[in-house]
């Protein structure tokens, strides 16, 4: 082997990983070929050729041979680089007996080193081992906390199998997750866990950013609907029935919202649309029986019975309108209180009032059976700072600050709380 040999199979061997860093398996092979073929005991080009078979997934055609060191390859077994080759041939062939134990002792004498554990992780993986990929997937974000790649699979495992923690360490990398698609996953989550003031700062961000985004829309105003206002979610909701993929489902919550509002002919207007857009879902036919009910339209009441009945039998039926029950219910009562007495043509409550009274004495039964809870603490407040603004009473202020106190001393990083706090203050100054 002369001198010339020797730089012609170094310079194929440079072009070779060149190409593998570009994606290019197929002229990296052609390049290594041609430098063993000059230098055939090169053990960095053997290295190179044996990433390259893996990349072109052939890991059964590698020079690391499973199950014993290489014999062409004059580096000693324990050397890093070819071990790991060995451990990611062994998991490519999908003989994860002979890959664990390799990988798990790698781990041991290289704990700072990512790529056996990554290797690891796809074995876990791939044998249903959620517990244990999520111990390896938090070892790789504290080693690399820029391992992104990780970070968002284990934000998934983390997503179904403990979604507080999931949430916990979605805020940690905040920076990391400013994308609408994490962002709304973020919200959801909050929703679940019934953080709903921290879940619409985040809709509102990403309605201002996709204003045109009809699932962005659905979901932020079915949780202003949750929240009982009412013309949010009317807008949310009336811009997300645009859609021709979101149209049912926007429609049928918009009808829910206007039910609940007592506005029983435009919610039937809803439940009708929808019926045109699935005309085999009993749902808007039980909503529709309901709103003409209400509205004292018998015929259309007749008509809309009879289409439920085709639909369901007894049992179901049932199930579907003691579900819709509560929105009915609940606009019957708004419209009596609105609607103007015969005698002096003046309701002697609000319809919000009403309400505003009921929560804020389940709520304060609620602190006191359960003292321990600043959701609660925080809700109450909330009630009792709007029905100030009602009877123009300096003393449900002052009970709201109680309130937003006693949350604040249970939890003091209670967002919303302190938010809430900052406007009672700036209010009483």
């Amino acid at each position: 082997m002369n001198s010339d040999q020797l730089q012609r199979a170094k310079s194929d061997h440079h072009l070779a990983k060149v190409a593998l860093a570009s994606g290019r398996a197929d002229i990296a092979q052609l390049h290594i070929t041609a430098s063993l073929k000059n230098n055939p005991h090169n053990t960095e080009a053997r290295l190179t050729q044996t990433q390259i078979t893996l990349e072109q997934n052939q890991p059964q055609n590698t020079t690391a041979s499973p199950q014993s060191h290489p014999l062409d390859t004059p580096e000693p077994p324990h050397t890093l680089p070819v071990a790991i080759l060995r451990a990611r041939t062994l998991v490519n062939t999908h003989k994860d007996h002979l890959a664990k134990p390799l990988l798990e002792q790698l781990i041991e004498q290289n704990p700072k080193n990512a790529s056996p554990r990554r290797l690891l992780v796809t074995i876990h993986l791939r044998n249903n081992q959620t517990e244990a990929a999520i111990e390896q997937l938090s070892q790789l974000v504290k080693i690399n906390s820029n391992d992104f790649e990780s970070l968002q699979t284990l934000i998934d495992l983390l997503a179904s199998t403990n979604p507080k923690a999931c949430l916990s360490l979605m805020q940690a990398h905040d920076l990391d997750f400013g994308t609408a698609p994490h962002q709304l996953q973020m919200a959801r989550l909050h929703v679940r866990f019934e953080e709903l003031c921290e879940a619409e700062m985040i809709y509102r961000r990403l309605i201002a950013r996709q204003p045109k985004d009809s699932q962005i829309q659905l979901e932020a105003g079915q949780l202003a609907a949750s929240q009982g206002d009412h013309a949010l979610a009317i807008k949310r909701l009336e811009t997300a029935s645009e859609s021709d993929t979101l149209a049912f489902e926007s429609l049928t919550a918009l009808a829910l919202v206007y039910m609940y509002a007592g506005r029983f002919t435009t919610a039937g207007r809803c439940w009708w649309r929808a019926t045109r857009l699935a005309p085999c879902d009993a749902q808007p036919w039980a909503g529709l029986l309901l709103c003409a009910m209400n509205e004292r339209r018998h015929t259309l009441a007749t008509r809309a019975s009879d289409k439920l009945t085709e639909r369901t039998n007894k049992q179901t039926r049932r199930m579907i309108l003691a579900t819709l029950w509560p929105g009915s219910a609940t606009g019957n009562i708004i419209q009596q209180a609105v609607r103007p007495s015969t005698l002096d043509q003046v309701a002697t409550a609000t319809p919000l009032q009403m309400l505003l009274d009921h929560a804020t004495r389940t709520l304060a039964q609620h602190t006191h059976d359960h003292p321990q809870r600043a959701d609660t603490h925080y809700h109450l407040a909330v009630c009792q700072e709007a029905t100030g603004q009602f009877t123009q009473s300096e003393n449900n202020t002052n009970q709201a600050m109680e309130s937003i106190s006693a949350a604040l001393k249970i939890n003091p990083t209670y967002t919303s709380a302190k938010a809430f706090c900052t406007r009672l203050l700036q209010r009483a100054a």
